[in-house]
């Protein structure tokens, strides 16, 4: 090979990595959850091929049986919600703005002159059933209805938009672990062989290897630790603290609590949040200013407990049993979201345990060969 096609080819291998890194970065979210799945999962798919099932099947059952108790827990919350709004119906008899106080529903009237003329038939909230308020969106004005469906169609298209890249993060990010799965051993001999089988390498990639898994398979862990944490604690408060009859499903609050610690940055926030102003909205209606003391206390267990432990004290414990320093886990977990984005809680462990095996494998290599 001439000097000139050498000089060419490495042109072209340059120019094609960079094209592949900036197609790679634009996926880099959908790349690091499949890294997670992949290690999260790969416990399981290890029992399966032992047992004796097609690599390939193992592969994509992994996945699936990663996913099967999340998906019923989910299926169980609709189900409950459903019931919930069912009955939140009955009870209102038949008038959907019940829960207006009568005296300030006729004084709304009074003091608003268009909606008195928009509905003339309607004295009295006991009137405002659903066949008025079907009256009344028929003599709302066009524009203004026209208004409200392009609004509603617009929202329409920046879900579908949400959702379709959700759908697609999944795809890529399940299609990679599937591969990871059943290939990985194949990428493994090949960046070995393209070393020559280099001792410092093979050590380097079996160490960081094994330090991920735990590191990944350690958030699943955790996810389970506070699921436990939170049906215990959120239980025990309904059943020792005055006024705890308003939280109807401590045990399913808590499990969702242990599956929502997976998402990076919100985390469970998602779950005991709305939850804490929902229960704080009936304390005060039912009970008055008495009423609030459930809901603090529940927002305090749910912030102290069942929140802050896991997530400063139990995961970087349990993400670094792989002998890596329970220091530098803290503060990946700390400034990977808060650099990346959401998929920093996966990529900023990913660069710190590869930062922390190269300093421990390369360096003394490096600085012994330097020192010669």
């Amino acid at each position: 090979m001439n000097q000139n096609l050498r000089r060419f080819i490495i042109l072209f291998g340059i120019l094609m990595s960079l094209i592949m890194m900036f197609i790679l970065y634009n996926f880099v979210g959908a790349i690091t959850l499949g890294i997670f799945i992949y290690y999260a999962t790969r416990p399981v798919y290890k029992k399966l091929v032992n047992k004796g099932i097609n690599k390939s099947i193992s592969a994509a059952l992994s996945p699936i049986l990663f996913m099967i108790p999340i998906l019923i827990l989910l299926i169980y919350t609709i189900r409950i919600i459903t019931v919930e709004a069912r009955s939140i119906v009955i009870q209102t008899g038949g008038s959907i703005f019940s829960f207006i106080d009568e005296e300030q529903f006729e004084e709304i009237l009074k003091n608003n002159e268009e909606l008195s003329i928009l509905i003339p038939q309607i004295e009295s909230i006991e009137q405002l059933t659903m066949e008025n308020v079907i009256t009344i969106i028929q003599n709302i004005d066009s524009n203004v209805f026209e208004s409200v469906i392009d609004s509603g169609l617009q929202f329409g298209l920046a879900a579908f938009s949400s959702l379709s890249g959700i759908f697609f993060t999944l795809l890529i990010s399940f299609s990679l672990c599937f591969y990871l799965l059943r290939d990985g051993h194949i990428l493994r001999e090949k960046l070995y062989s393209i070393t020559n089988y280099d001792k410092h390498v093979t050590k380097y990639c079996q160490v960081l290897d094994k330090d991920l898994e735990v590191v990944f398979f350690g958030n699943i862990l955790l996810a389970i630790f506070t699921g436990v944490l939170g049906v215990i604690s959120f239980t025990l408060i309904t059943v020792f603290v005055p006024g705890g009859n308003i939280l109807a499903y401590p045990a399913l609050i808590g499990v969702l609590c242990g599956i929502t610690s997976l998402i990076p940055v919100i985390g469970m926030k998602l779950i005991y949040w709305p939850v804490t102003a929902v229960i704080m909205a009936i304390g005060l209606i039912e009970s008055g200013v008495s009423g609030l003391l459930f809901p603090i206390v529940f927002f305090v267990v749910g912030f102290v407990i069942v929140d802050t432990i896991p997530d400063f004290i139990a995961r970087p414990y349990i993400s670094s049993r792989g002998g890596i320093a329970t220091s530098v886990i803290f503060f990946s977990y700390i400034f990977g979201p808060l650099t990346f984005g959401w998929y920093g809680l996966f990529l900023g462990p990913l660069i710190f345990v590869i930062i922390y095996e190269f300093i421990n494998v390369f360096l003394p290599k490096i600085t012994r060969d330097m020192s010669i």
